[in-house]
């Protein structure tokens, strides 16, 4: 690929910002006394840095670069699943599930799966949860940062993709969860001041947004601005009848649903200082995520206007194309260190929560007497491990959007149900949840290769999810209700073993600690 006629400069500009971040993970290291620093800085966010940390983990690069790069093949019907399924995300979430989350003092989604069923269960669930919803999600990232690199530099993707791999794995392993929530601020910031100022550009560019909306289109030929189906036979990407509301259904819930039990997500909220925090957190996040999620796809239309010829890697890096080929060199030098500043929010989140669920619940279960440092210790150590699976996965799938959506779609079929059922039913037990677990993960597998035929290897893990979830689900509250004197529930506890009544749980914006 061509190199960026200020390559050279940007290169600089982007060695001093990763210098600047790697100083910050020096500079919270200094703070980490026990795991709970590591993972939930301290449970001591203020509501600034909660908003600010949580934004930046959804408000990545990979959505900014994969939604565009969507938009412009599908137009807004490529995009339900990012960024507006995971506004749904952040409501449901702060109404139904962060009060009494937090009031657990849980560490990782995976302790609760632990306290209510077992070790068995948390250390499967912990599993489950890092390759699905965390290592996957990083690939995506990877690809993105890679894409960005390769843009910027004319380096190939995967040389990219290295570099990120290792300059997010040494910050995250020096400074863990304060070191993620102090950068996560910087570059939230940052990112958004790019989108925030290249939108009225590109609109200019092609015409001003009457001449936008009048020339708007894609490479499918979708009706651009559609988030639901249409009549006829474009249907919902294409699908029709049946299959495209279920393939709609599904594109609404992947990301919403799945990202619900999710490390990444919860190591924000029970990051905050207390549930009042927790719950204005998921709001403020979800309207910034609204607004400012639904420029990027916008944007990729808008580049299809300029140029409808784009093509494979071209498209993927279409935000950083219009950068490079439309705008001023200081303002693509800007925007190239604010995509890699986003970058890094999310792939350091990703890393350090699959860790987390690593070295806490899995090595919990196998040394029961682990202490606090030893749990530490693991934990950190972790980190470049979950980043290097992350690569690995990034370099044998190099597409952005797609990866970060399959990631999503398996948590949802395997974890979200189990952990909406381990809260608020009281008789789902040990046997009923590794039940559904495990038949979610065959009945996934087997469904997807059967389909593939017929749907195509990107669609056929979207097409199969409904299915999946309603035959584990029947599956897994028939063996509930026929084990329960044989493996009796037990009662939702919190981190300490206490039991803990599931009271009091919907989210307010006045919410009184514990009551």
């Amino acid at each position: 690929m061509e190199k960026f006629a200020y390559a050279n400069v940007a290169i600089v500009v982007l060695a001093i910002y990763l210098a600047v971040m790697l100083f910050i993970g020096w500079y919270a290291s200094k703070r980490i006394k026990d795991q709970a620093d590591f993972i939930v800085a301290g449970r001591r966010l203020p509501l600034w840095l909660s908003v600010g940390t949580l934004v930046a983990t959804w408000f990545c690069g990979g959505m900014v670069m994969g939604s565009a790069s969507y938009a412009y093949s599908w137009g807004l019907q490529g995009v339900v699943w990012d960024p507006y399924s995971s506004v749904v995300a952040f409501i449901v979430a702060g109404l139904f599930f962060v009060r009494i989350m937090r009031r657990a003092r849980y560490l990782t989604p995976a302790d609760m799966f632990q306290s209510r069923f077992g070790k068995p269960t948390g250390v499967v669930s912990a599993i489950v949860i890092s390759l699905t919803c965390e290592i996957t999600w990083v690939a995506s990232v990877l690809v993105a940062f890679g894409a960005v690199i390769m843009t910027f530099t004319g380096m190939p993707l995967a040389t990219g993709i290295i570099i990120s791999a290792i300059v997010v794995a040494v910050y995250t392993y020096m400074g863990g969860m304060w070191a993620v929530t102090l950068t996560d601020f910087v570059q939230m910031c940052l990112l958004i001041l790019g989108i925030v100022i290249m939108f009225p550009m590109v609109m200019n560019l092609v015409g001003g947004w009457s001449s936008f909306v009048a020339n708007a289109g894609n490479v499918e030929g979708l009706p651009p601005f559609a988030l639901w189906p249409v009549s006829g036979e474009q249907g919902f990407c294409w699908y029709t009848g049946a299959e495209a509301w279920n393939y709609y259904i599904i594109a609404w819930l992947s990301i919403g649903f799945a990202s619900i039990p999710a490390q990444d997500f919860w190591q924000r909220l029970l990051a905050a200082k207390d549930e009042k925090t927790t719950f204005r957190t998921c709001i403020i996040t979800a309207a910034i995520y609204l607004v400012i999620g639904t420029l990027c796809p916008l944007t990729g239309i808008a580049a299809w206007i300029l140029n409808p010829n784009l093509s494979g890697e071209m498209i993927e890096a279409v935000i950083p194309w219009l950068a490079t080929t439309y705008m001023a060199p200081a303002f693509a030098v800007f925007f190239c260190v604010a995509l890699i500043a986003a970058l890094m929010s999310s792939g350091d989140s990703g890393a350090l929560a699959a860790a987390s669920l690593w070295g806490r619940n899995i090595q919990l279960a196998i040394r029961p007497k682990a202490t606090d440092k030893q749990i530490l210790r693991w934990t950190r150590a972790l980190v470049p491990v979950a980043l290097a699976f992350s690569a690995l996965i990034a370099l044998a799938a190099a597409r952005i959007y797609w990866l970060m959506c399959m990631a999503y779609a398996l948590a949802l079929s395997a974890i979200f149900i189990p952990f909406v059922l381990g809260i608020f039913w009281k008789k789902f037990n040990q046997y009923g949840c590794l039940t559904y677990i495990i038949a979610a993960i065959i009945i996934e597998t087997v469904l997807t290769i059967r389909y593939i035929p017929v749907y195509g290897w990107e669609d056929a893990t979207f097409m199969v999810a409904l299915p999946t979830m309603a035959i584990s689900l029947v599956i897994s509250v028939v063996v509930t209700l026929l084990t329960q004197y044989v493996d009796p529930p037990k009662p939702f506890v919190d981190i300490d073993g206490n039991p803990l009544p599931v009271k009091n749980w919907l989210g307010s914006w006045n919410a009184v600690e514990g009551g």
